[in-house]
């Protein structure tokens, strides 16, 4: 009896724990527009929100957000916009950006003149795996806190 009890809340014990590990696994996205979900993120201590695109090769943060940053320029490239468009743009490197309780390192990043910031995929391949649940407004992550 003793043994099955001890079974039985090791069982118990492993429901709670996989429960509060898919918990912090989710973040909930705001459809703000029809179609475009954001989230929010911790740069510097700042919440910002931020459009999730799976499309955009690159994470994008407003002029605004950088300028208090004090990053140096990593390089310049030229980016391949929706519209078919190349435009030269500065890369810069984020040490840290938080979204949910995952900490993305080193997330390169672009500034573009909209005050859109969007989470492109420099910052979304850092939580992979990604699936995106429309139906519910929700992100799911994989994140080990040291990507």
């Amino acid at each position: 009896m003793i043994a099955t009890c001890r079974i039985i809340l090791a069982l118990m014990s492993c429901v709670v724990c996989t429960q509060l590990f898919a918990d912090d696994r989710i973040v909930h996205m705001v459809n703000k527009d029809i179609g475009t979900y954001y989230v929010d993120a911790d740069v510097d201590g700042n919440t910002i929100s931020m459009l999730v695109d799976t499309g955009s090769a690159y994470s994008v943060l407003s002029s605004d957000v950088v300028n208090h940053l004090h990053l140096k320029v990593k390089e310049h490239i030229v980016v391949l916009l929706a519209d078919d468009r190349r435009v030269r743009a500065n890369l810069y490197v984020l040490p840290v950006m938080t979204v949910a309780n995952c900490k993305l390192r080193d997330v390169e990043f672009i500034v573009m003149p909209s005050q859109i910031n969007i989470l492109g995929l420099t910052a979304l391949k850092k939580m992979s795996p990604l699936t995106i649940k429309l139906g519910e407004s929700d992100m799911v992550f994989d994140c080990h806190n040291t990507r």
